[in-house]
């Protein structure tokens, strides 16, 4: 099988201002060594790769690992400081998707214009058309001007546009996790459909069950250099378990944030925070959050895991929980009156989606840890007594 990308040696460095030193001492060194004001930073180290044509390679690290500048220097937006990149075929970097939506204009006049941009001739825009607009899931809302539209929407038209493009490489950075299920599972099933074209894909995601499901093999990047590379099952699982005190830093989290989860806090029944429990105690879930585009009925729910089995996940939908209006800044407890997990450790994951959970406004996957002691107990998953709180 042909090579599609090739990285050999591939190094970028970055210079930084130093922060500044007003005192005299500090304008004097400044403008005596000059060299000295500036930090060279090394966001990509000694970098060595091949990715196959027809192959998709998801792309996983924490904040800061040099993911955006990986894909940024195979699309040709940047150039690499040391090292040769090769890459086959035409490239489509999905890396900022909706910066060309423009608010003024309709759905509609958006596909247009972006055709038009793309240098594609407008009777071929016109017969892809009815594909795109289906696709987005957006007919009744196409002639009507994006700026009423909510992030998802904007994402989804965004998306659809990129239809009208044939490219052989894909670089994809964080954008699909915004949206719907049902839009996110449609765009999934076109990049197994690209994938089966023989396009290749490059997939920067945190969402990790997204990573395991469809990429063929993964990288992990952490501080500029690849410290993994596999099957990407077994990829994602070293990136999570590097050790157990770092895991609290490794969650991964994706929406539109209209309306955004600021804290999550694992409380005892005197209000203390903890992450260890006995099976049998109350345990108070408190969930932080900021309102900012004045959401209505939004959808809190989360759900606790075990490894990646799912153990539990009640949300306020199903409970009836939601009060009659929702205050700008506040939070929402979920109150377990009797812990009944077995004894381990578990996971928590928080969300926040609309009323009738199509589309999601913010997403925390296991954020936080917690472990469970039962003591002489046993488990009892069926008598579980809970409620929501809002504050």
């Amino acid at each position: 099988m042909s090579i599609a990308i090739t990285l050999k040696k591939v190094h970028k460095n970055f210079k930084i201002k130093r922060e500044d030193d007003k005192s005299l001492f500090g304008s004097l060194r400044d403008s005596l060594y000059l060299k000295n004001c500036y930090e060279k930073i090394h966001a990509l180290k000694s970098i060595d790769l091949e990715v196959k044509k027809g192959e998709i390679l998801g792309v996983i690290g924490p904040n800061g690992a040099g993911k955006t500048t990986f894909l940024q220097i195979i699309a040709g937006i940047m150039r690499c400081t040391k090292g040769k990149v090769l890459t086959k075929g035409s490239i489509l970097p999905i890396i900022e998707l909706g910066s060309d939506i423009n608010p003024e204009l309709t759905g509609k006049e958006n596909i247009f214009l972006s055709g038009v941009v793309m240098g594609l001739p407008r009777r071929f825009i016109k017969r892809k058309y009815k594909e795109l607009v289906d696709f987005s899931g957006l007919k009744k809302f196409i002639n009507v001007k994006t700026k009423n539209y909510s992030s998802g929407m904007r994402m989804r038209l965004a998306f659809s546009i990129l239809l009208l493009s044939n490219p052989d490489i894909i670089l994809i950075d964080e954008v699909l996790g915004v949206g719907d299920i049902r839009f996110q599972k449609k765009c999934f099933e076109k990049l197994k459909k690209w994938s089966n074209e023989k396009k290749t894909i490059v997939f920067v995601s945190q969402d990790m069950t997204s990573i395991k499901k469809f990429c063929d093999k993964a990288i992990f990047l952490n501080k500029g250099s690849i410290v993994g590379y596999g099957n990407s099952s077994m990829v994602v699982k070293k990136y999570l378990m590097m050790n157990v005190s770092s895991e609290k830093d490794l969650y991964y989290e994706w929406g539109s944030k209209d309306i955004e989860i600021t804290s999550v806090k694992l409380l005892g029944s005197k209000g203390e925070e903890k992450d260890s429990f006995k099976q049998g105690e109350k345990m108070i879930i408190e969930i932080g959050y900021d309102n900012k585009n004045n959401v209505k009925n939004p959808m809190f729910g989360i759900a606790i895991h075990a490894d990646d089995m799912l153990v539990w996940g009640p949300n306020t939908t199903s409970s009836r929980a939601l009060p009659k209006s929702l205050k700008k800044k506040g939070t929402i407890s979920l109150v377990i009156d009797n812990i009944p997990f077995s004894s381990g450790k578990l996971f928590l994951t928080v969300a926040i989606h609309d009323y009738s959970g199509k589309e999601l406004y913010h997403r925390k996957e296991k954020l936080l840890f917690f472990f469970v002691d039962h003591g002489l107990k046993k488990s009892n998953f069926l008598n579980l007594k809970y409620n929501w709180v809002f504050r």
